[in-house]
Formats: structure tokens, sequence, C-alpha cells
């Protein structure tokens, strides 16, 4: 849809919100802008604060740049957040099953070292995994059981 075309121009020129009210109307922001914004945003893959989707003028926003949607991935969330317990517990108990078993495996040495319950990543696993795919949650309890049997100490190597 052109309107999309419009939106992504408009965010790789860096346009800047209307300073006026009159300029809001006069530009058709809702329209052209927020519209389009609140469609993709209704993908669970994108964020944004709620104020640059909003149908009515915002003097807050007068004169700043139209911010690009935030895309949810792992990698980016884990940027924006830090790579901490609690991002990883976000993460995990996110309904958009964000995370690959793949990317929890290959993140199990931070998952330890942070001390994310390893029964809420079993449990991610065996829900998100699929059937007929590589067996995830044999693998992530073999990796467990070598964490067990290295020590802690080993693991933080």
């Amino acid at each position: 849809e052109l309107r999309r075309v419009n939106l992504l121009l408009a965010m790789l020129r860096e346009i800047k919100y209307p300073e006026s009210q009159e300029r809001f109307s006069e530009i058709e922001w809702v329209q052209e802008i927020a519209e389009p914004l609140r469609v993709m945003c209704a993908d669970a893959m994108f964020e944004m604060d709620e104020k640059w989707l909003a149908g009515a003028w915002d003097p807050a926003l007068a004169g700043k740049r139209l911010p690009h949607p935030f895309r949810r991935t792992v990698d980016n969330m884990l940027a924006r957040d830090g790579s901490t317990a609690q991002t990883w517990q976000q993460l995990l108990a996110s309904a958009d099953a964000l995370l690959t078993p793949a990317a929890i495996l290959a993140n199990v040495r931070n998952l330890c070292l942070l001390d994310v319950d390893m029964g809420q990543v079993e449990a991610y696993l065996r829900k998100h995994a699929g059937k007929g795919k590589v067996g995830w949650v044999p693998t992530f309890k073999a990796i467990l059981a070598l964490q067990s049997s290295l020590g802690a100490e080993e693991v933080k190597k």
C-alpha cells in the first residue's frame, strides 16, 4: 500500500512531528503516519511508544524526530535491556515465542551464570520446540548434566 511506502520514506527522511495542531491536520499526520504505524505495531514483532500512534496532536512530541519502531528480536531485546536474568525471564514468559531452541542452547552458559530458572527454560523448550524436530529437551538436559558435573567454576570459564 502507498501509505506504508510513504511511512518508510518519512522514517528514512527522519521527519519531525508537527509543531502545531494546524500543521498536524494539514499534512494529515493521522492518515499518513499514525495509522500505518498502528498497523505495523499491531504485529507482535514491533513495538513503539503509544504517543506516536495517537490520533490527536500531542504538544509534547512537537519537533521531535519520528522514531523507528523497535523490532522485537532476541538480540535487540538483550541489547536494549541487557543480558540479565530479568530480560531472559521476560523472553521465556513471552507468548510471542521470540526465542528459538537454538538461541537458548547457544546461551546456556549465560542462563546458568545468571541463575535463570532452568525449569522455566525446559518448560519453554517443551512448549515451543515442535514435534518431529531435533530433540531439544534431551539435548538441553544433556548440557545441564554436563554443567552440573563440571561445577559452577568450570562453567564460568
